[in-house]
């Protein structure tokens, strides 16, 4: 899509680009303000659906987690934490045996340096997995923080808008940046019975 500001008329407007690539389509075009005005429309109604569909994300939430990927975390964790006894045992094991004069001093230092990063390795991961038990609604919240959309910016459209199609008989199609995620909520929302 192009903008292009014609002596002619008085406002810019948007033509076809594979028109000016010729691509084989014709010439046609939008008015800015109009797609303006169809961009602001479009935009608040979408926001609407998704702050609407924000309350029966929080029921399905506090009702019910993912329970799939919650089981997967629940095995990892419990894999964690037996590894993490694990090399803290072998860590003891290995001061005793340092003690009782069954290990040189420098074994001890490379058995107890090569515990010690796998335990905090494992640590690490652990404290990365309990802060990952939320549902990611990054994407979610950025549709949220717009609420009512009284003019279009730059911003708004890098956040929110893949692309915009213009079609020869006028219409258009807006293809938002999260649609697959959107889809995919709705289907999640409805499989609790929620009407979205």
């Amino acid at each position: 899509m192009y903008r292009e500001k014609s002596p002619k008329v008085n406002y810019p407007y948007y033509y076809c680009g594979n028109y000016r690539n010729k691509k084989g389509c014709t010439k046609h075009y939008i008015n800015e303000l109009e797609l303006d005005r169809l961009i602001l429309e479009v935009l608040n109604k979408e926001i609407d659906l998704f702050c609407n569909v924000e309350a029966d994300i929080e029921k399905v939430i506090l009702n019910s987690r993912i329970e799939y990927q919650a089981d997967l975390e629940n095995i990892r964790k419990e894999k964690i934490a037996n590894e993490i006894k694990k090399y803290e045992l072998l860590l003891k094991e290995s001061l005793n045996n340092y003690k009782n004069g069954l290990l040189s001093e420098e074994d001890f230092d490379t058995f107890s340096d090569d515990y010690l990063f796998n335990l905090n390795k494992l640590r690490i991961e652990q404290e990365e997995i309990c802060n990952n038990d939320k549902l990611d609604l990054e994407w979610f919240n950025k549709f949220k923080k717009y609420k009512k959309v009284e003019s279009i910016t730059r911003d708004i459209l890098d956040s929110l808008i893949e692309k915009i199609l213009i079609y020869e008989d006028g219409n258009i199609m807006i293809i938002f940046n999260f649609q697959n995620e959107y889809d995919e909520l709705i289907r999640y929302l409805n499989s609790y019975d929620f009407v979205v």
